[in-house]
């Protein structure tokens, strides 16, 4: 177990400093637990921190949010896993998984940063997060070419276009809506 736990750290601080070579380890398989293990660690530890410092914060709210983070990670590898294969990409979704698991740590450790809002300026916190998201990206978009053996220009889109469609859903959506309401209000 302990070797284990020192693969993981060792795999973590590769992804952060050489993305390409570490998403391309990871997507080669056989690291599904080790990447669920860095995501459940670098996701309880803002979880613990909100659950801390609110007034009425419960476990209940804690375990929420973390099965609300599993739930996400699902959806977005299942998205981007359809938009890669549409787009041509050869590639197993349990290894995008595990890439993602990686590729959300400096998201993840944002989240916990910007509870030390109340130690650190403001300022610095909202740009270390706008760094740390950013960070995410690039490591997503690394993730996604590593598993399908795509350029990065179509690992982008595939990142991206689940979001899109989404985005496309909901402004219609949105119209209809607008719509509806405006054509209620003229007939009254």
């Amino acid at each position: 177990m302990k070797e284990r736990i020192y693969d993981a750290l060792e795999l973590l601080f590769d992804t952060l400093t050489r993305p390409a070579q570490a998403m391309m380890h990871i997507t080669a398989g056989g690291q599904f637990r080790t990447g669920m293990l860095i995501w459940a660690f670098t996701i309880i530890l803002p979880c613990i921190s909100a659950l801390v410092q609110m007034r009425h914060g419960s476990v209940l709210l804690v375990a929420g949010a973390f099965v609300g983070g599993a739930v996400s990670l699902f959806f977005q590898t299942l998205l981007v896993h359809g938009a890669a294969l549409l787009l041509g990409g050869h590639g197993q979704a349990r290894n995008l998984a595990a890439a993602f698991c990686f590729a959300d740590f400096p998201l993840n450790f944002a989240i916990l940063l910007s509870s030390l809002v109340f130690i650190l300026p403001t300022g610095l916190v909202q740009g270390l997060s706008v760094a740390a998201l950013l960070w995410a990206v690039v490591l997503a978009a690394y993730a996604v070419r590593a598993n399908y053996g795509m350029g990065m220009g179509r690992s982008c889109i595939a990142l991206f276009l689940p979001l899109l469609i989404v985005l496309g859903l909901l402004a219609v959506l949105f119209m209809y809506i607008v719509v509806e309401v405006v054509s209620l209000v003229g007939t009254l």
